[in-house]
């Protein structure tokens, strides 16, 4: 039965975009004066309060995968141990 049913196979011509383009490295920027690193640093460092804020964001978030395995790590339910250890250390190095 399942034999009398023809076999079609189509192939599909899928076209692959170009790679995309390198460009050379632009001309390097001169150096800056001491004019505008001073009006860089004064716009930055004139709101100290705000920039403490959003860097304690950033390390906020940042660290929020980690302090997660912590937490998991911490409220996970310990199986229940076995009372043979061999069979206790076999679990324990299928497991890693």
């Amino acid at each position: 039965m399942i034999d009398d049913v023809p076999v079609v196979l189509q192939s599909r011509h899928i076209e692959m975009p170009p790679p995309p383009l390198v460009l050379p490295p632009t001309a390097e920027q001169p150096p800056p004066s001491q004019e505008r690193i001073q009006v860089v640093d004064q716009a930055f460092a004139g709101d100290r309060e705000r920039a403490d804020a959003i860097m304690g964001f950033v390390g906020l978030w940042l660290s929020a995968p980690w302090l997660g395995g912590l937490l998991a790590d911490h409220f996970r339910v310990p199986e229940e141990e076995d009372d043979d250890p061999a069979r206790m250390l076999a679990r324990r190095a299928s497991e890693e």
